[in-house]
């Protein structure tokens, strides 16, 4: 717990110092102090995204005893989803792969499989409400700022905008796409 928790103290530690010296202090330094603790603050509320496997995602699979919980629930979530198509004439859904688990684990395996689909869906729906048309307005906005710029600043601002953008997008998709890659690849049996 120690190990899952000290980021989360150490960030409240920091923006409570800050907190407290802009308190003491007038003019830029208190501003620069407030802006420290804003920014100690801010990756906080990430943690709670449990669904993604953040510190407090490990906190909370030691606190309810369960092994696997991100993996456990995401397979009985492909099972009820599997049993669901069913019902509409789809394959069969197979055995619940919650039963083979102790009746702890099997109530927050199913308790969290509801927290990692709700948390999954709106992830996905803020990104393509509001992460994706930004991304692509700001996108455009450089190339055009790029291509049709009246001085050489500007035209390097553009250019810096798509290549950190982009590069910003290449660093999330590499993994993505080997991890999608090494699913599909079938395993050979090692000599």
């Amino acid at each position: 717990m120690t190990a899952y928790l000290a980021g989360i103290a150490t960030n409240l530690t920091a923006a409570s110092l800050a907190a407290l010296a802009a308190g003491a202090v007038t003019g830029t330094p208190r501003r620069v102090l407030a802006a420290v603790a804003l920014l100690a603050l801010l990756p906080l509320p990430f943690q709670l995204m449990v669904f993604m496997r953040t510190d407090l995602y490990f906190v909370l699979q030691d606190v309810t005893r369960c092994r696997d919980l991100y993996g456990d629930g995401l397979a009985y979530t492909r099972y009820r989803a599997r049993r669901l198509l069913r019902r509409r004439g789809g394959r069969t859904a197979g055995e619940d792969p919650s039963l083979g688990l102790p009746a702890h684990e099997r109530r927050a395996v199913r308790a969290y499989s509801v927290v990692l689909v709700l948390g999954t869906t709106l992830c996905l729906a803020f990104f393509a409400a509001v992460t994706l048309p930004a991304d692509i307005t700001l996108l455009a906005r450089a190339l055009t700022k790029s291509v049709a710029a009246r001085s050489a600043r500007d035209r390097l601002d553009g250019i810096a905008v798509v290549v950190t953008l982009g590069g910003l997008h290449a660093l999330w998709l590499r993994p993505w796409w080997r991890g999608r890659r090494l699913r599909r690849t079938p395993s050979r049996p090692s000599r």
